[in-house]
């Protein structure tokens, strides 16, 4: 079976007061993260933070793992490690807790469907011709603006003349630009 890069996205957040910030930090940092790559599955693992000017209500997960797995058919193996990482730790407040029981996850699973470099050979003749734009947590007045003004803004701070491209498709948020 060919191998099936992609990442494993965790939102999150404590739901109890008796684990602090801090302490779901020091359970992920100390605890989980190092759980995971002890698998030998997961090469890379990322932790984001939604920006203070984001937290809001509406965002109610402001904490982000981004898991990088070479082959996402791992998961799918019979002695897979990743679903008998401990859930319990002595760092996580109470007797014998569970992760569970303080803090509140959603985990979605991504397949790699195309992986583009800007600059970057694809084939050794030819430099890649597309350039793949996608806007998270935009603010209001970024939300209210127009797709076309939002993709010239962001490619005139990358020093990229909007003129010399013609936009292929826009799905969402995310614009797949062609050069000339």
């Amino acid at each position: 079976m060919a191998s099936k890069p992609g990442i494993i996205a965790v939102r999150s957040r404590p739901c109890s007061p008796l684990l602090t910030p801090i302490v779901f930090q020091k359970w992920y940092e100390d605890v989980h993260i190092p759980d995971v790559l002890a698998t030998g599955h997961v090469n890379l693992a990322k932790r984001y933070q939604l920006s203070s000017s984001e937290t809001h209500p509406s965002n109610p997960m402001p904490f982000l793992a981004i898991y990088h797995l070479p082959d996402m058919n791992w998961l799918h193996k019979d002695n897979c490690q990743f679903w008998k990482i401990p859930l319990h730790s002595k760092v996580l407040p109470g007797d014998n807790t569970s992760i569970f029981d303080v803090a509140e996850f959603k985990t979605e699973f991504y397949e790699t469907i195309d992986t583009v470099e800007l600059g970057k050979p694809g084939d050794g003749e030819h430099v890649l011709s597309k350039l793949s734009l996608t806007f998270f947590n935009l603010s209001k007045s970024e939300q209210n603006g127009d797709l076309k003004s939002l993709h010239k803004a962001a490619l005139a701070r990358l020093g990229i003349d909007l003129s010399q491209a013609r936009v292929a498709r826009e799905i969402g948020v995310c614009s797949y630009i062609n050069w000339p």
